[in-house]
C-alpha cells in the first residue's frame, strides 16, 4: 500500500531520474510541513544510502558540524 497519495506525477519524475543516462538534478520547493522529505524517502527508500537534513538558521560552521 503505498504511502504518498495525489503525488503520481512528482513521484514519476523522481524515478524518470533513476533510470536516465545523464546527469540529473531535482530541485524541490514548497511550503513547510507538506510532505517533501516523505515524498523523496517513499520514493528513493531502497537506493538512499546517506541522507542528511541542515540545520534551520545554521551557521556555515554548524552545517559542517552537522554534516561531519
Amino acid at each position: 500500500m503505498e504511502q504518498v497519495i495525489g503525488r503520481s506525477r512528482e513521484k514519476e519524475l523522481l524515478r524518470q531520474a533513476l533510470t536516465t543516462k545523464k546527469a540529473e538534478l531535482i530541485a524541490i520547493s514548497g511550503r513547510r510541513r507538506i510532505g517533501k522529505t516523505f515524498l523523496i524517502l517513499e520514493t528513493y527508500t531502497e537506493h538512499l544510502v546517506f541522507e542528511i537534513t541542515g540545520l534551520f538558521k545554521g551557521t556555515l560552521k554548524d552545517q559542517l558540524g552537522n554534516f561531519h
